[in-house]
């Protein structure tokens, strides 16, 4: 099994660095056809997808954007991608109107509802012959509500 994961991440940092190489051979297509993109204009490269946690795509980024320190790497790569395309589907159904997801908020939720579970005061055991303890659930926040 050891091998199989060793030969697996040898082919994938190959891949990688064949597409190191095409990406570079498109900057420079892209350099010599359209002047209009000035890269010294970008300010910050956030990275979101699993793929960006790959040290060789990290150092080809860096290499492609020498200006930047640091590149944007606080936001949850899966998280992120799963928003993108939960915005691209509702775009997509034409369910939801275009303004609408213009001025969308994503925001996490409870997935159940969270409370406190309170005994019940006649709740004796030793008067209730050990029947199953009473108690009553509070509720305090209701599923999907969203998080505090």
């Amino acid at each position: 099994a050891k091998e199989l994961v060793l030969n697996a991440v040898k082919e994938f940092q190959s891949l990688s660095g064949q597409n190191k190489q095409q990406q570079q051979q498109g900057e420079e297509d892209v350099d010599n056809k359209d002047k209009a993109i000035n890269y010294k204009m970008i300010h910050e490269v956030v990275l979101v997808g699993g793929a960006t946690r790959v040290p060789a795509i990290r150092e080809m980024l860096k290499l492609s954007f020498p200006h930047i320190q640091e590149l944007c790497c606080s936001l949850s790569p899966e998280g992120a991608v799963a928003q993108g395309a939960a915005i691209q589907a509702a775009a997509l159904s034409g369910v939801v109107p275009i303004h609408t997801l213009r001025s969308a908020l994503m925001l996490d939720t409870v997935p159940h509802t969270i409370g406190v579970s309170i005994p019940s005061p006649t709740n004796n055991l030793e008067n209730n012959n050990n029947k199953a303890a009473v108690s009553s659930f509070v509720p305090i926040l209701p599923k999907d509500a969203p998080l505090p």
